[in-house]
């Protein structure tokens, strides 16, 4: 075994003749150059356990290799040193090296100290130059390493500070992990804001640019135990990475800091991805010349993040002036889009699908910085293309770019800035001009850029060596200008969010926080640097702003508001809200449909709209109106369905919008008038309907409390009955007292609209459990509506139908008996066998009978009923359910306990498919089954049944409500019974004490 030296460079390989290339390892902060890549050797099965060894014997023995001056003898068996004894034999064509140097924490990011990493630099530097013989020529300076250098493979390297720990405490993580001293005042020079470790990075990261060095950083997935002061990754994904999505490749290990270097067998994960990533390196061509950087003697292709395309060197190709013309510097707080990048080189310079591309999405989603950062990557892969930057904000911006490029490419001299507009088009239009890269930013104006006297389009440049990209955010003008040539830019991942939201602010705060703030921001990047500037501005924390935009809509819509400089959007407005509201300006201009359509929604929810909701003039209009709001990507349709989801903080940006308008009483009365002439009724059948409807007519009632009309108090109505049908009791009863209230103050006490608004409420509040206020109500309407209307009129014989009902809940049963048996006979001379009210109260009577002790006749009627209604009756339809609900308590009273039990059960299970948990109905099915379980000796099912009545009613019912109250003393009796007979564990004791 080769002697390892602790200083310097020490050569493992033994077997490369004809080396192709120079494989070297270099450890970390307080690392070895053999005992940080030694992993434990497994027996010789290869499938025994790693033998379970002391911490501090493990640390002892790698201070003690420490302590040695000059070199590291031969290990003993218990060790593998992978880089010499797998990787060196597997890949043979490479000399494979380690590198040691003195990595005390303790100085080696100050400036003035000989221990800091500048020296250990140029150490390796020398190093090279004096040890290294390569075949083709001495490395003689360390510009010569930067040329040859073909990979960089970093394993858990912290390159910054994070929101979870600054590098300062990252470092301290790794002192501990070696058991050195971790005090803050010694790692003072180890803060994020250390000018020595800002420089450091920023010359790393401008050298792999430049020399477009591949970059493959492993990162830890799993955190540290066992060490005191230490918990979770001593390096975190943020500080692991670069953010150099051109040419870093991510990628973690299942392994924690200590153990992700070492290595027992080539089946190791570390060691196969090591290796793999090597070895593709090596196969697909590290020895060929790398074009972008021509004086390169050594070999080795970049990694091809981006692009294998390599700029045109051949002697045909004419040498010219290469022209930078964009709007700022690089984004530094750029995060991610890595697969958006490639996707526009691959579209445009790989398989040139395309001169034309536009990237669309919604404002503030990043189209100009994704735009901004690809040209800097063609600027950097793609010497022999100029590229040039021109805004399409307005004709005068237009123009003033175009000034730009004539100056830059020296044209035009003398002319004025009208001629000038068209010698830059037909100078970049000219194959003598060379190949060049023009990006037109914010293309939102369809007037602007296809007016025919002015139009933006007509002077722009048409070439073969010409590419082109726009950024807008309209769908119909990406088509109008790129065809099928089309990125739409989506919000980032929470992932994304998340690291751009930690550089923006400097910091992090805890995950939670951020995470809920993200989500409120909907992952835009705009809005996230808008607030970021803010809470550093504000000096306050993310809680805090996130209390703010919390407070109110209108809070959160001032907050999105407010601008924020930014070089690279130039002169336009920055604030989230605000870019919005240009676009709002735009369709109000150019689709009026459109703008309606934007008016009517802000009315309503922003989730879960159903094509059905929205108003139609005609169905042409309103596919337009629909299409232009998509295009904007304001409205974006559910997947195979006809439902439409509005983007949340574009659904506010509106509603300012709106009062900036002056409309928004205007588009309420609208909106109500709308919803009132479209809402369905009660009927089982229109179920689906109302459902996918309640939840914006709430939004629109609830924002328009003061805007009492009489289409309003039918929209109450409708709604009020609909909820009543789910078994939403107490909101039924809200809403038909609305309607009922406004038509009292209103109409006459005998207008047949005010009497079925009464009718309305009694019956909600007899589902409530407010009998005496129903029964008084009814007793009202049953006096008025016998004087007004005849006999045998529906609504006469309805409200009869209902006081009856009220009376039986009420104990006065033969009241209700009596008026139902006076109903029902009337209903049989003028109704047909199946009539829904026939059989309702036919019913009702049944019930009253059962509460008579007539038990044999209520059976007898109930079977009747329940048979005409299986016939003409869906299976789950509520009538059908409560007729068999009410026989199956008949049987029971009857002495039919098996009968009862059978038919409840296939009621229990119907009614979980199609009613919520807290359905009145629903519950009182499942009262009576546990009943029945009880009085059949099934105890266990009975009590379990209860219990669960009990916890649903006591988590959505008020505590006097009385068949709450009715199951709680039910439940009660239960477990007392079970408790004396000794049946019940303490826990139900308990309970029923």
């Amino acid at each position: 075994m080769t002697e390892v030296y602790k200083n310097g460079l020490t050569r493992l390989s033994s077997n490369a003749e004809q080396p192709r290339c120079n494989i070297i390892f270099i450890h970390g902060l307080k690392g070895h150059p053999r005992t940080t890549w030694e992993g434990q050797r497994l027996a010789d099965s290869d499938t025994a356990a790693i033998p379970r060894r002391g911490l501090f014997g493990r640390l002892r023995k790698s201070r003690a290799a420490s302590d040695e001056v000059g070199t590291e003898q031969t290990s003993t068996s218990t060790k593998v040193f992978w880089p010499q004894e797998l990787l060196a034999k597997d890949i043979p064509e490479a000399i494979v090296w380690t590198y040691g140097y003195n990595a005390d924490v303790i100085g080696i990011f100050e400036a003035n100290n000989q221990n800091n990493v500048s020296q250990h630099g140029r150490g390796l530097a020398a190093a090279l130059e004096r040890d290294i013989d390569n075949e083709v020529q001495a490395l003689r300076r360390s510009e010569s390493c930067q040329q040859l250098t073909r990979l960089i493979i970093f394993l858990g390297t912290p390159h910054r500070g994070s929101g979870a720990a600054d590098i300062g405490q990252i470092a301290a993580n790794l002192a501990r992990l070696a058991l050195q001293d971790s005090n803050k005042d010694i790692l003072r020079n180890l803060q994020i804001d250390s000018e020595v470790l800002e420089n450091i990075h920023e010359e790393f990261v401008k050298i792999v640019l430049q020399r477009d060095i591949p970059v493959h950083s492993f990162q830890e997935s799993k955190g540290m135990t066992g060490i005191k002061g230490l918990s979770g990754k001593v390096v975190d994904n943020y500080s692991s990475r670069l953010d150099l999505p051109t040419i870093e490749t991510l990628e973690p290990i299942d392994a924690d800091h200590r153990q992700m270097a070492k290595c027992s067998r080539r089946e190791d994960e570390i060691y196969r991805k090591v290796f793999g990533e090597l070895r593709k390196r090596i196969k697909n061509g590290v020895l060929e010349p790398n074009r972008t950087a021509p004086n390169s003697l050594a070999s080795g292709p970049s990694q091809q993040i981006l692009s294998d395309r390599e700029v045109d060197y051949s002697p045909a190709s004419p040498i010219r002036k290469r022209h930078i013309l964009l709007p700022s510097a690089p984004n530094k707080l750029f995060t991610g889009r890595r697969e958006t990048l490639n996707a526009l080189e691959d579209n445009l310079f790989i398989s040139q699908k395309s001169q034309r591309l536009a990237i669309t999405g919604l404002g503030g989603v990043g189209k100009t910085q994704v735009a901004l950062t690809f040209s800097y990557v063609v600027k950097e892969k793609y010497s022999n293309y100029s590229i040039f930057w021109v805004s399409a904000l307005s004709i005068g911006r237009f123009k003033q770019d175009y000034t730009k490029i004539a100056k830059e490419c020296s044209i035009g001299a003398g002319f004025n800035e009208a001629e000038l507009i068209q010698i830059v088009q037909d100078y970049l239009s000219n194959v003598d001009s060379g190949k060049w890269l023009l990006v037109v930013d914010n293309s939102d104006d369809q007037t602007l850029l296809f007016n025919n006297d002015i139009g933006i389009i007509k002077y722009l440049p048409q070439s073969e060596n010409g590419i082109t990209i726009f950024t807008t955010r309209y769908r119909h003008i990406a088509v109008d200008v790129a065809d099928r040539n089309i990125l739409h830019l989506e919000a980032m991942n929470l992932e994304e969010a998340k690291m751009l939201l930690q550089k923006s602010l400097g910091r992090g705060e805890e995950e939670k926080i951020m995470e809920d703030l993200l989500e409120e921001l909907t992952y835009l990047p705009l809005a996230i640097n808008q607030a970021s500037s803010y809470m550093i501005k504000s000096s306050i924390t993310i809680a805090e702003y996130l209390e703010l935009m919390r407070d109110t809509e209108e809070e959160m819509v001032k907050l999105l508001s407010r601008d924020i400089q930014d070089s690279s959007r130039g002169n336009t407005r920055n604030a989230i809200a605000v870019t919005w509201l240009i676009s709002f300006d735009l369709i109000k201009r150019d689709e009026p449909n459109a703008a309606d359509m934007l008016f009517f929604l802000a009315s309503l929810e922003n989730k879960a709209i159903p094509h059905s909701i929205l108003p139609v003039n005609s169905k042409g209009d309103m596919v337009h109106a629909i299409g232009v709001l998509t295009g904007y990507s304001f409205l974006t349709k559910q997947e195979d369905s006809e439902i439409y989801d509005m983007h949340r903080l574009v659904h506010l940006a509106v509603k300012t919008w709106m009062r900036k308008e002056n409309v928004v009483d205007y588009w309420k009365v609208k909106t109500i008038e709308h919803l009132a002439n479209i809402f369905p009724f009660d009927e089982w059948e229109n179920r689906s309907i109302w459902q996918a409807y309640v939840p914006h007519t709430l939004r629109v009632l609830q924002d328009t409390e003061q805007m009492i009309s009489e289409r309003r108090a039918v929209l109450c109505l409708r709604l009020g009955q609909c909820l009543l049908v789910d078994g939403r009791t107490s909101e039924a009863v809200k809403w038909c007292k609305e309607c009922f209230l406004w038509r009292k103050l209103s109409l006459f006490e005998e207008d047949a609209e005010l009497l079925q608004s009464q009718h309305e409420l009694a019956v909600a509040y007899r589902s409530n459990g407010q009998v005496k206020e129903a029964v008084e109500l009814l007793e009202k309407v049953v006096a008025i509506r016998a004087r007004v209307l005849a006999e045998d009129h529906p609504g006469r014989l309805a409200s009869q139908h209902a006081l009856a009902v009220a009376y039986e809940l009420n104990g006065q049963v033969k009241e209700a008996i009596e008026l139902l048996e006076k109903v029902v006979a009337i209903e049989a001379r003028v109704q047909a066998e199946d009539h829904p009210d026939r059989l309702a109260s036919q019913h009702a009577l049944a019930v009253a009978y059962r509460s008579n002790g007539q038990v044999k006749e209520a059976v007898e009627l109930l079977e009747k009923v329940v048979a005409i209604r299986a016939r003409v009756l869906a299976e789950d339809h509520p009538g059908r359910l409560a007729s068999q609900h009410a026989l199956a308590v008949a049987y029971e009273l009857n002495g039919q306990v098996k009968e009862a039990i059978e038919l409840l059960e296939k009621v229990v299970a119907i009614e979980a498919r199609v009613q919520a948990e807290d359905h009145p109905d629903r519950l009182a099915s499942q009262h009576n089954l546990a009943l029945y379980y009880e009085s059949s000796d099934q105890i266990n099912k009975a009590v379990s049944l209860m219990q669960h009545v009990v916890t649903v009613q006591q988590k959505y019912w008020r505590a006097d409500h009385p068949d709450r109250i009715i199951a709680e003393r039910s439940l009660s009796r239960m477990l007392r019974e079970r408790a004396a007979e000794g049946l019940l564990g303490g826990e139900a004791q308990q309970l029923a004490g």
